[in-house]
């Protein structure tokens, strides 16, 4: 889910927003919602969608989104160098939490 934070609120319907962050690549920015296949939506049913809405809602998973987006908002404009390195090492770890499925 953190490699794009727009997809799973697009699916439960909660219209996101832009967020004034750094994107990796085009494929983490908003813009890739226009390239989903609509029919997608409807293979999601409503259990699902409650579930999915239960994770990203959750003490923990609200914590380290909020971190990883902090963290995106200070690599905009931080230059290469031990900071920026730094901080990309932490939005790894995020993301490793992520695909464990500790979060979302």
């Amino acid at each position: 889910m953190m490699h794009n934070l727009y997809v799973i609120p697009f699916v439960l319907g909660w219209d996101p927003q832009p967020l004034d962050i750094w994107h990796a690549s085009d494929w983490h920015e908003i813009g890739y919602l226009d390239y989903m296949d609509p029919a997608i939506l409807h293979l999601i049913t409503d259990e699902e969608k409650n579930w999915m809405s239960q994770q990203c809602q959750s003490p923990k998973s609200m914590a380290i989104q909020k971190r990883f987006i902090e963290i995106h908002r200070q690599l905009k404009d931080e230059r290469p160098g031990p900071k920026r390195s730094q901080l990309v090492k932490e939005v790894s770890r995020l993301e490793d939490l992520d695909l464990r499925g500790l979060s979302w």
